[in-house]
């Protein structure tokens, strides 16, 4: 990186789909984060179609880099797997892998525990769907959208604590 340059460049990645053999992916740990346990809850609750691309910078000298998705390549070995379906794309090296890194994890919109434990009643969880029938058995009612009903009666038999509730 030129460190007299301070004009802010976009990074303009093109990307190709391929398979890769796992055990040619490497992790740079200078910008990647720790392997955690996490990919137990991969594998024990594992999703096919949720797994997705990981993404992986394919370096000058034809290394191969994981920048997204190092808890989701470890299940995946974990699992046995040989090779994975992989976005990649041309790295200019670990700091541009490591900006690439940044960009893609820093943006992220994680769930809300409202958001997440709709898309489980949704999809029929039964531990969702418990959770539901117990609070609604007590004569309350769950507010999972942006607002509640209005009146005070009403509102005091409103529960948001969905965290503390699952």
């Amino acid at each position: 990186m030129n460190e007299t340059n301070t004009t802010p460049q976009k990074l303009k990645l093109k990307r190709t789909v391929c398979r890769v053999n796992l055990n040619d992916l490497q992790v740079d740990t200078s910008y990647q984060r720790d392997v955690k346990r996490k990919h137990v809850l991969i594998i024990s609750e594992f999703n096919e179609a949720a797994f997705g691309f990981p993404l992986i910078g394919r370096r000058a000298d034809g290394s191969e880099w994981i920048v997204d998705g190092v808890q989701r390549i470890t299940a995946a070995k974990k699992m046995n797997w040989a090779t994975v379906m992989v976005e990649v794309f041309n790295s200019r090296g670990p700091e541009h892998e490591a900006l690439v890194f940044k960009d893609v994890n820093l943006n992220r919109t994680r769930l809300t525990a409202m958001e997440e434990f709709r898309s489980l009643l949704a999809g029929n969880n039964e531990k969702a769907w418990a959770i539901k029938d117990a609070v609604e058995g007590c004569g309350f009612t769950l507010v999972l959208g942006k607002s509640g009903k209005s009146g005070t009666e009403t509102a005091s038999r409103q529960l948001t604590c969905i965290n503390t509730l699952v």
